[in-house]
């Protein structure tokens, strides 16, 4: 059944269904049910599991990334973390294998195709690993020649986030870090420097976002929105070794979809 609701109409008539997009009138046919060959199978199961990392990666993240994400971006991420299993599967064993630059396609991902996260900070942080320390570290800033402001905002907070992934145990967790800086013009940040203890084992992932904040009578505000909302991955690299089981049983169980691993 389908009503008409504002200028769209929505709902089911016959074989053809309408949706909105924005104020798009799309129009669409029913879904129907086919027998799945073994391939159609095999393909549904990948999907399956990349949608499911996807979703995990994406609430790990979800402080980083808001709820200001462009209406693509749940889409797009799906279909890059798709490659990578793609890329990680041994079709002869049927298992999945992760070299340390198995998700590297996801470097610079931008949770808002909109707003991309380089046009707004223009000076790139830099992320390396040593012993199990992760560091992000950010160069000092030029403000407003190396940091984008929009109308109204009196500051931006950068929020950092690290999310590890365990697979072999369907853990995950993820830490945070910030630093705000002032719209005021000719002045100059410190360096800045956030390090995150990591565990073997796991798929991390390192992301990052201006928040701006504007003032207002009930105090202060985030103004970012759906159409301006900079952020984007840093890194995702697979850390090598085997996780301390005591530690990862501490981390809140993810919802993965099981991913069979290789040696």
């Amino acid at each position: 059944m389908a009503r008409i609701i504002g200028k769209h109409v929505r709902g089911a008539v016959g074989d053809v269904v309408f949706k909105t997009y924005g104020d798009l009138q799309i129009l669409q046919a029913k879904p129907r049910k086919y027998k799945q060959s073994k391939d159609t199978k095999k393909a549904a199961g990948i999907f399956g599991m990349s949608s499911s990392l996807a979703r995990e990666f994406r609430s790990t993240l979800s402080a980083v990334i808001t709820s200001c994400y462009d209406g693509t971006m749940v889409f797009r991420l799906n279909t890059e973390v798709l490659q990578s299993l793609r890329y990680a599967h041994d079709p002869v064993a049927k298992t999945y294998s992760f070299p340390e630059d198995s998700f590297s396609r996801l470097d610079g991902f931008d949770f808002n195709a909109k707003s991309p996260f380089q046009n707004n900070l223009f000076v790139m942080p830099d992320v390396t690993v040593s012993e199990n320390i992760l560091t992000i570290s950010l160069p000092a800033l030029q403000v407003p020649r190396d940091l984008k402001f929009p109308a109204g905002a009196h500051s931006c907070k950068i929020l950092v986030g690290c999310s590890l992934i365990n697979l072999k145990h369907n853990r995950a967790t993820a830490k945070f870090a910030s630093f705000t800086v002032p719209n005021k013009k000719n002045t100059t940040t410190l360096p800045q420097s956030w390090e995150f203890e990591l565990e073997p084992g796991c798929i991390c992932i390192t992301a990052m976002s201006l928040q701006y904040v504007q003032s207002v009578l009930a105090g202060d505000r985030i103004i970012n929105t759906k159409t301006f909302n900079p952020a984007a991955i840093l890194n995702a690299l697979v850390l090598d070794g085997e996780a301390d089981v005591t530690k990862i049983k501490k981390w809140p169980q993810s919802k993965n979809k099981e991913i069979p691993l290789g040696g």
